[in-house]
């Protein structure tokens, strides 16, 4: 016969321990013989004589039995019970007290007191522990992302504050494994009965959360999820814009970048939403700007006038750093990133204006850009930017011409800079 109440409530089993032939049909044993063997209702394992010596085990129908004999068996891992049985009554009930045990709940079911006179009874009990792992899901929107290893190994787990007196929390398993990676923690309930065991978990940064663990639950290891509201720090941002450069310029260009983001080691690619979060950020770019600069004639002496301009397409490639900051308070949605990079700028031979005198031929140059942009997260991964940007080469190119007394005028050997300030708006994505 089989009893029970529940998915990993205690169950109690009663086998016939001999062969010999029940009673008649309406009568029972003056006392049944109890041989009552325990095991883990989660892995079935047979428990020891270290857990059964903190059991009481007793009977009772209305009233308690009384108990004619109480033996165990060498092992110590099996307890024999004789009771003697009422003389009404369809049922009795077996309790197994599990106050002292520090591993196992106890049960009560009932038995029917018609059937043999000597019975082998199973109890399955429900443990006490449960090795739960505690991870942390950073929330936007409908998105989730968890934190680094590190930030894992930071959180901390405790009873929550109405019952620190239920449960008991260590860190690591239950068998006093500590593993490396991730939080691990051995959750204890001292109560009775199994039941829901609420507990708080604390990640750095984040703040505290709510966590309920099932003492019913058919699971020895148990995965608890905290959850919290944050900003998604992008692993990297992929840029297009448009620019134009009302100082330098000749014309609408075009500029590409990619912005690497370093995570925290913490919070990983995450940051808590009451934080403003500042992040160092690594740029690829490239891209081509039109450009106009003034020429020179200089001369005689020292005088210098505009003499005209020339025209040409920079193509440049650039690679350096900033930051990208996520404003608290703005639902993660704006960004302002500030970089300074390494430019180097390809362009072709310059032609002075109105001849086919080559001013400077082509070549390449060596120069520095600054830029602030500010984004918005705006659909998704989409996000608009905007921003302004400063660059400038040193050495470009030839300054212009040289007056001569004799008529012409040869190109003058001075260098002369070029300097561009640039306006753009684009598109991005944040993968």
């Amino acid at each position: 016969m089989f009893f029970a109440l529940a998915q990993l409530d205690c169950a109690v089993e009663a086998v016939a321990a001999d062969a010999s032939p029940p009673p008649p049909p309406g009568q029972r044993p003056p006392a049944v013989d109890h041989y009552l063997e325990f095991r883990d209702a989660l892995t079935g394992d047979a428990l020891g004589a270290a857990d059964v010596s903190s059991l009481v085990v007793s009977a009772a129908a209305g009233a308690p039995l009384a108990e004619e004999r109480a033996e165990t068996s060498p092992d110590g891992a099996v307890l024999r019970r004789v009771w003697a049985l009422p003389a009404a009554g369809d049922a009795y009930t077996v309790r197994v007290d599990g106050g002292a045990s520090r591993r196992y709940f106890g049960c009560e079911r009932p038995l029917p007191a018609a059937g043999p006179a000597a019975r082998r009874v199973r109890v399955s009990l429900v443990p006490r522990a449960r090795d739960v792992a505690v991870v942390v899901a950073v929330r936007r929107g409908g998105s989730a992302r968890g934190i680094s290893p590190a930030g894992l190994r930071a959180v901390e787990l405790r009873p929550a504050a109405s019952v620190e007196r239920e449960v008991e929390v260590r860190r690591g398993r239950c068998s006093g494994e500590r593993p490396p990676d991730g939080s691990h923690w051995c959750v204890q309930a001292l109560t009775l009965e199994p039941g829901p065991v609420e507990l708080t978990a604390s990640a750095p940064g984040y703040g505290l959360a709510t966590l309920t663990l099932d003492g019913r639950s058919s699971a020895r290891d148990v995965t608890l999820t905290a959850r919290y509201d944050g900003h998604f720090m992008p692993a990297a941002t992929v840029r297009v814009a448009a620019v134009w450069a009302p100082l330098g310029g000749d014309g609408p260009g075009v500029l590409a970048s990619i912005d690497v983001l370093a995570g925290s080691a913490l919070h990983g690619q995450t940051c808590p939403l009451a934080d403003t979060c500042v992040r160092p950020v690594m740029r690829l770019g490239a891209g081509n700007v039109p450009y106009r600069r003034t020429t020179t004639l200089v001369g005689p002496g020292a005088a210098a006038q505009r003499d005209g301009e020339v025209t040409g397409d920079l193509g440049v490639v650039e690679v350096g750093g900033g930051v990208t900051v996520v404003p608290a308070g703005t639902g993660d949605s704006l960004r302002f990133t500030v970089a300074a990079t390494a430019v180097l700028g390809f362009r072709g031979e310059e032609l002075l204006e109105g001849t086919r005198t080559v001013l400077s031929p082509a070549t390449t140059r060596f120069g520095g850009a600054a830029e602030l942009s500010v984004g918005w997260r705006f659909l998704g991964p989409l996000l608009l930017h905007a921003g302004a940007r400063l660059q400038g080469f040193p050495g470009f190119g030839g300054t212009g011409r040289r007056f001569s007394f004799l008529g012409d005028a040869p190109l003058a050997g001075e260098s002369a800079s070029l300097l561009q300030v640039m306006v753009f708006a684009g598109v991005g994505v944040e993968p």
